[in-house]
């Protein structure tokens, strides 16, 4: 009997399917669903894998009961709490959908399970990146690699102890923007 599920609705893109309170679904500006739809594609080619080859689309629910700040994916399904059913238009062309996409996309299984936010991590800064949100690209990318060298290099620190997120994202990121080759307009560094 709870309100929120009467002003639940859905709204689907070319990939993925959103749900959540009406206000807060039917608002998403169309370009910034375009641009969510672009990194789904540039994710899997990054990952080599797409997650759903049956051709279910992914979806994204903004839940309001869910006392969560941040978010969880996996598989096809992401899941955002604090859902505010009053909120302004909202972009998910952002680095927290980006992560939870990554999640969704990348498969593998490495050999420490902490680097698994490593590849969210670096999935989002990617996806930053290549579809020209540059500042918020660079900011990632910058964030993590001073994270992974104040608490890896910097420190005499066994690798498995590296945290999740930031500090264990750059160590992907610091390889490549330390010893990348410079793109031929000498912008950017390419692996």
């Amino acid at each position: 009997n709870h309100p929120c599920w009467a002003r639940t609705t859905t709204r689907a893109s070319h990939r993925i399917v959103f749900l959540g309170p009406q206000q807060l679904v039917s608002t998403m500006p169309d370009e910034s669903l375009l641009r969510f739809d672009l990194a789904y594609l540039y994710l899997t080619d990054l990952f080599g894998r797409v997650p759903n080859p049956e051709g279910d689309r992914v979806t994204v629910y903004w839940k309001e009961l869910w006392e969560f700040g941040g978010g969880v994916g996996g598989g096809k399904i992401i899941d955002i709490g604090n859902a505010d059913p009053a909120s302004k238009p909202m972009r998910v062309d952002n680095g927290l959908l980006y992560h939870e996409l990554t999640h969704c996309v990348d498969d593998t299984s490495p050999v420490y399970g902490g680097m698994r936010e490593v590849l969210a991590d670096f999935g989002a800064a990617f996806a930053m990146m290549e579809l020209g949100q540059v500042a918020g690209g660079r900011a990632a990318i910058g964030m993590a690699t001073r994270a992974f060298l104040q608490d890896y290099l910097e420190r005499d620190l066994e690798y498995w102890r590296i945290p999740n997120y930031g500090p264990s994202a750059g160590f992907l990121l610091h390889f490549i923007t330390t010893h990348g080759k410079l793109s031929e307009d000498g912008t950017t560094r390419q692996v």
